[in-house]
């Protein structure tokens, strides 16, 4: 018995060396894929975008993002545009390694957004120009993430809100919307899909177009309602409805 357990040590010491370095590469990957979504949002969007983690799942074709944090845009002083506490997906792997990335489903969850009125607009408004400029924009020609496009089956939204903000005679004021769960189907379902800035502006023009509908009495009161018309105008342009 004290032979046959002697023998076993190298192979157990050779998993347990296969294992540390899986899970070396994994954190690798994870590591350069969440650098690698903050330098391109960042750089498509206009303003800064961190992220916590993110964490792929290439074999079970599932992914996970925590944390994703978009700032304001200069001149704004609202804490952040965006915070999206978490992103889960499932995908087909298949489709990484073509033009279309096919999403099956992705569930967006715990999102505030602060739409602000400043002394130049709104940071939304400002937040679709760079989006409409990145759109337009062609890719460099070294550069390969220009031409890839989505297409998602089942979008959620889920406990999210709206903080409608903006500065009367010196004083901030806002007022938190809770927003009912969302559910957007066949995104991108023709053959060339959605661009990254296209379906961001999706989702932006959805919060926005369902907090305009529930601006809250008090805040029409104090001569705000113009706010919610804002809101539903700017779901209205982007949705097409």
């Amino acid at each position: 018995m004290a032979r046959r357990k002697h023998k076993s040590r190298p192979l157990v010491k050779i998993l347990l060396a296969l294992v540390i370095v899986i899970a070396g590469l994994t954190l690798a990957k994870n590591f350069l894929l969440q650098k690698a979504i903050e330098r391109q949002a960042s750089a498509v969007l206009g303003v800064k975008v961190t992220v916590e983690s993110v964490n792929l799942q290439l074999f079970a074709g599932k992914f996970a993002l925590n944390g994703l944090n978009v700032a304001n845009p200069p001149g704004f002083s609202s804490p952040h545009l965006l915070h999206l506490g978490q992103i889960e997906a499932s995908l087909q792997i298949e489709s990484l390694t073509k033009p279309v990335i096919q999403i099956d489903a992705i569930s967006l969850n715990n999102i505030s957004l602060y739409y602000e009125i400043g002394q130049t607009g709104n940071n939304l408004a400002v937040l679709q120009k760079s989006l409409a400029k990145a759109e337009a924009t062609p890719p460099a020609p070294d550069s390969k993430s220009g031409s890839r496009q989505w297409q998602i089956g089942l979008l959620q939204i889920q406990n999210a809100s709206v903080v409608p903000n903006v500065r009367i005679g010196g004083e901030s004021i806002g007022q938190r919307i809770d927003l009912a769960d969302m559910q957007l189907r066949n995104l991108g379902s023709g053959k060339q899909g959605i661009t990254n800035s296209e379906l961001a502006d999706i989702i932006l023009g959805t919060l926005a177009k369902n907090a305009g509908k529930k601006l809250p009495a008090n805040m029409v009161q104090q001569g705000l309602g113009n706010i919610g018309k804002g809101l539903r105008d700017i779901g209205k342009g982007v949705l097409g409805r």
